[in-house]
């Protein structure tokens, strides 16, 4: 679907820049509920490995086009530093957070029927489980060094997203809805 909004785009003539990014690591925020009640992050992601991108870091690079030249045509795929390490090694998230968090296997039924009771409508939920099943297929554990090599920034690390909202995974501060 994004490349054939990548495709229009291109063809209508508009000046473009195109920004490919993969999962957000703010995405593990909805798994919050099921760190606070139970410890455990429940995912059909198997051994899946995700180089997942920090928001802001998205919005740097972004303002960085649009005031920047010599942007004009490009496209530039970015990502963390390196791939998520949550479903190899959930208990890496220990001095992050402050909590054991265990990695469970979910089918992707049972992901589904856990996102519609969490009010995630019929589309969203198995939207997630597809997106699940291309991550299980490894294409998002590439990592891009476009945004050193390119802007000269670095990316955020999962470790540094977890440590600045350690709060919201240990449930004391709400999650932001997304």
């Amino acid at each position: 679907m994004h490349g054939e909004i990548e495709q229009y785009i291109e063809q209508s003539g508009v000046p473009f820049t195109h920004i490919r990014a993969g999962e957000f690591m703010h995405s593990y925020f909805r798994q919050v509920p099921s760190i606070v009640k139970s410890g455990a992050l429940r995912l059909p992601m198997a051994d899946a490995r995700i180089a997942s991108t920090h928001i802001g870091d998205i919005a740097d690079v972004a303002a960085d086009i649009l005031t920047g030249p010599g942007h004009e045509g490009r496209i530039y795929p970015i990502t963390g530093p390196s791939p998520c390490p949550w479903p190899r090694s959930p208990s890496s998230c220990r001095p992050r957070t402050g909590l054991e968090i265990r990695y469970v296997e979910v089918s992707a039924e049972d992901f589904i029927a856990g996102r519609l009771a969490a009010g995630a409508s019929p589309y969203a939920a198995e939207g997630l489980a597809e997106l699940f099943a291309e991550r299980r297929k490894g294409k998002e554990a590439t990592v891009y060094p476009t945004m050193e090599t390119v802007f000269g920034r670095h990316p955020t690390t999962f470790d540094e997203f977890a440590r600045r909202h350690a709060a919201i995974f240990r449930g004391e501060q709400p999650a932001p809805r997304l």
